[in-house]
């Protein structure tokens, strides 16, 4: 079933968001995954696991 092209626009927001908040400071990273993944789901009304799939392209 093709995604519609809505949710593919919010998909590509998600992983643009990810990667602005991916980010290392003095060689670590900022950031832990798991904390990303939860700040994107509470702004997007998405569990955290689903956030998850849609950065690593699994959805």
């Amino acid at each position: 079933m093709p995604v519609k092209e809505s949710t593919q626009l919010q998909y590509d927001l998600i992983r643009q968001e990810f990667e602005k908040l991916n980010v290392t400071e003095l060689g670590v990273q900022k950031y832990t995954h798991k904390w990303m993944f939860a700040k994107l789901a509470k702004k997007y009304f998405k569990k955290p696991n689903t956030i998850e799939q849609i950065v690593f392209h699994r959805l």
